[in-house]
């Protein structure tokens, strides 16, 4: 009795830790998600800002689109390439590629106005 009563206490303990496990996983995950986004509101106002105080200390408004529209182009293409690589990971980089590219459009967008 006492060798079911310690191989259960056993099995009960390993799956605690399972389930210890997985829920710091799924908060530490949780947590680097929001600030993953918090850091790309944070670039795309940064981006936004830069663009007012060139147009601010004189520089033609042609001329700072053209230079942001070209930054975001050569993100885009950049991405392009990095998700032309195939491997186990394909589904995943390809939703992490189609939300970067929906949002460097959103900023192309804004910009174009």
């Amino acid at each position: 009795m006492a060798e079911l009563d310690s191989r259960r206490a056993e099995i009960l303990a390993n799956a605690a830790r399972i389930i210890q496990r997985q829920i710091r996983t799924h908060i530490a995950r949780k947590e680097f998600i929001e600030l993953r986004q918090a850091a790309i509101l944070l670039q795309s106002n940064l981006s936004e800002a830069e663009g007012r105080i060139k147009v601010c200390e004189g520089m033609n408004i042609d001329m700072v689109l053209d230079e942001e529209i070209h930054k975001l182009t050569e993100k885009l293409q950049r991405l392009q390439k990095r998700s032309g690589s195939k491997d186990s990971k394909a589904t995943r980089n390809n939703r992490n590629f189609d939300k970067q590219v929906s949002v460097l459009q959103r900023q192309l967008e804004k910009i174009g106005g």
